[in-house]
């Protein structure tokens, strides 16, 4: 195999992720390999330190909907953020990848936000508060 399709064929293999290769963590975080990979574009409400029972029952809703949008016949991906100055992989604060989900070729954002388990979100700026009753 020439290098240039073997570089091709891994490049692929790390965006297109087999069903048997990742885990579905919650609404924003899927689990490739060791490897966390944070949704980029939305922040879903928490599952696991959630601050009252409104928030865990929409996070539950938020992962319940990315696995749908992720099962088969969906096609996912991943389109990791890369810095612009040495195309190296951008990480949060926590360390997680930074990539777009995409199922059939769609951003996964938009989905997640206008299901109202999730809000738009860059990585900067305070996290929503699910429990006010303006967020129920």
């Amino acid at each position: 195999m020439n290098r240039s399709l073997l570089a091709l064929t891994l490049l692929l293999a790390a965006i297109v992720p087999s069903k048997a290769q990742y885990v579905i963590v919650d609404g924003d975080t899927v689990k490739l390999g060791k490897q966390e990979i944070r949704a980029y574009g939305y922040d879903a409400a928490e599952i696991f330190h959630p601050r009252c029972g409104q928030e865990k029952t929409l996070g539950l809703q938020a992962r319940q909907l990315l696995v749908s949008y992720t099962a088969a016949p969906h096609k996912f991906r991943l389109r990791y953020l890369r810095e612009k100055k040495n195309h190296t992989r951008v990480r949060d604060k926590y360390g997680r990848y930074l990539a777009v989900y995409l199922s059939d070729g769609q951003d996964i954002a938009s989905k997640m936000i206008a299901s109202g388990t999730a809000v738009p979100y860059f990585g900067t700026g305070a996290r929503k508060n699910w429990c006010t009753a303006s967020s129920r």
